[in-house]
């Protein structure tokens, strides 16, 4: 169900199923950030295809990679060869937990970023929520400035539409969906988009229905 003046961001990887790429543009999505890589070797097999069918339909496309303990050069390396990032693309950083071993440090964190930003000429957005705020509680850097934070957020209730992170629902509490499905195993979280420093203080959702001040500045597509 389309909402009118919408201009919705939702993210996929391969857990998500893409049925209709004109339904999800009708539908009033404006951009897609798919996953591409996450530690040093894993490459998402759905990210060429999904960037193949989505770009030249109009939508506003970025990438992110997932974190991990590995060295951060070989994540990066990982990243930027099988994203392949154009200049018209949005990047990020997934600052989660591992599933697969240590959590990504604070200074591999930064690594990562410094790397990004020399072979793009570009800060990475970052996406984070519990980790990243026990992470930055007692760091700071002049770095993460300059890098927007794309903050989780997940709340209890819904009062206006949000866009769901891996769902792609939107819609009052994800009750209308897009043509894009995720497994019933994968939860439900919705997500905020602010600039400028990562804080403990939890960022405004704005990713609401009709124009949103913060969404071209966030994104920076």
């Amino acid at each position: 169900m389309p909402l009118p003046g919408s201009n919705c961001v939702v993210d996929i990887s391969h857990y998500s199923k893409v049925s209709s790429v004109a339904q999800v543009k009708s539908d009033g999505i404006a951009a897609v950030i798919c996953k591409a890589t996450e530690g040093a070797q894993i490459v998402d097999k759905t990210y060429a295809p999904n960037r193949k069918a989505f770009k030249p339909a109009g939508f506003k496309w970025g990438s992110y990679h997932f974190s991990s303990g590995d060295p951060a050069i070989l994540q990066a390396e990982n990243y930027l060869s099988h994203a392949d990032p154009q200049n018209d693309e949005l990047i990020c950083l997934d600052y989660e937990p591992s599933f697969r071993g240590p959590n990504m440090t604070f200074d591999q964190m930064m690594e990562f970023i410094t790397i990004l930003h020399r072979e793009t000429d570009r800060y990475p957005m970052i996406y984070g929520g519990s980790l990243l705020r026990e992470t930055l509680a007692k760091q700071s850097d002049p770095i993460l400035a300059q890098c927007p934070l794309w903050y989780a957020y997940y709340p209890t209730r819904s009062d206006h539409p949000i866009a769901c992170r891996n769902l792609g629902r939107i819609g009052p509490s994800g009750n209308t969906r897009t043509a894009i499905t995720a497994p019933a195993h994968r939860p439900s979280r919705a997500s905020a988009i602010a600039t400028g420093t990562p804080t403990t203080e939890r960022p405004p959702t704005c990713w609401q229905t009709g124009r949103s001040p913060d969404i071209g500045a966030g994104l920076r597509f």
